[in-house]
């Protein structure tokens, strides 16, 4: 099993615990292959205080758009110092790029870039506070 959750629902539907075990979460192999060099370079990176990147996936169903939104609220001021920039991967949800345009013009990030990076992938560059979010 992935994670202590699924763990336990086997556990409740009667699987013994000893035909149970807990894996962890999966990695796809070309994730890790180069992790020793990824990881080098994203901490040289902040060794030259270069900002933190993080990239926030979501679904298209909207689950996660109040956790994602209210986060970027959080992060608002590092954001706009430039400590954070942030990759919001909306999908082709545009219910989802909606919610986070709406929730970046109220932290007052309001300029945006639209460009291509591979075919039906777009990017919308928003100044340099955030640094992209896909569509």
């Amino acid at each position: 099993m992935q994670g202590p959750t699924n763990f336990n629902q086997l556990s409740k539907m009667g699987m013994p615990e000893a035909d149970i075990r807990l894996a962890g979460h999966w990695c796809p192999k070309d994730m890790v292959d180069n992790i020793d060099a990824d990881c080098a370079a994203r901490i040289e990176r902040r060794a030259q205080k270069k900002p933190l990147r993080l990239l926030i996936p979501v679904g298209g169903a909207g689950a996660q758009r109040k956790f994602v939104t209210k986060f970027l609220l959080a992060l608002k001021d590092d954001i706009k110092a430039g400590n954070v920039q942030v990759m919001l991967n909306a999908g082709d949800h545009q219910h989802m790029k909606t919610a986070f345009l709406d929730t970046l013009a109220a932290m007052g990030i309001t300029e945006a870039d639209s460009a291509q990076a591979t075919e039906g992938l777009q990017v919308m560059r928003f100044s340099s506070l955030v640094s992209d979010l896909v569509v």
